[in-house]
């Protein structure tokens, strides 16, 4: 026979059941978590989508920023005052901000190339010459093939006959005192 002792200092009998958890008792479990306050990181992520916006409004030059300042761009987007900064000191700010910049400027090359061209017919402007002389420059050195030297071995030759093969005549009639002077 089994003893029905209780254990009074737990206040707990060792032969009652031990409850096994339902599929009603886990769905309660899991809207309970759910109810719990998330940590303040996953609060940030609110303003992911306004901190590339604001990514992308420094990265304009100042006279083509609108809103114009960063107070109208915080009240335009509701987002709290003095926010922005929390933005600026994001370790990934300045790189977006440079590619956002690259962007701008890549979009807007066509028309900058098309009014130096201007100049440089028209106006026989010195400097947009120069800079057409460069970037034709640049653009044929980037497309210049570059010769790639990879080392080879060939096995079963003796290394002093491949040396042979690839040394000039004047190097192989000099003679090693004539490199090496003699010791006295």
């Amino acid at each position: 026979m089994a003893q029905n002792k209780t254990f009074k200092f737990l206040n707990f009998d060792s032969s009652a059941e031990i409850p096994v958890p339902t599929f009603n008792h886990i769905a309660k479990i899991n809207e309970d978590f759910a109810k719990v306050d998330k940590p303040k990181t996953d609060r940030l992520n609110k303003y992911d989508s306004v901190y590339d916006d604001f990514c992308r409004w420094s990265s304009l030059p100042t006279e083509l920023r609108k809103p114009t300042s960063v107070a109208q761009f915080e009240k335009n987007y509701k987002i709290p005052k003095g926010y922005a900064f929390t933005f600026k000191r994001r370790e990934d700010f300045a790189s977006r901000c440079k590619r956002y910049m690259w962007e701008w400027i890549r979009e807007r090359f066509p028309d900058f190339v098309q009014n130096m061209f201007t100049k440089a017919i028209k106006e026989g402007n010195a400097s947009a010459i120069k800079f057409f002389a460069e970037l034709i420059v640049s653009d044929i050195e980037m497309d210049k093939p570059k010769p790639i030297i990879q080392p080879f071995m060939i096995l079963g030759v003796n290394q002093e006959k491949i040396d042979r093969l690839f040394q000039s005549d004047e190097i192989k009639k000099m003679k090693v005192e004539d490199v090496i002077p003699a010791e006295e």
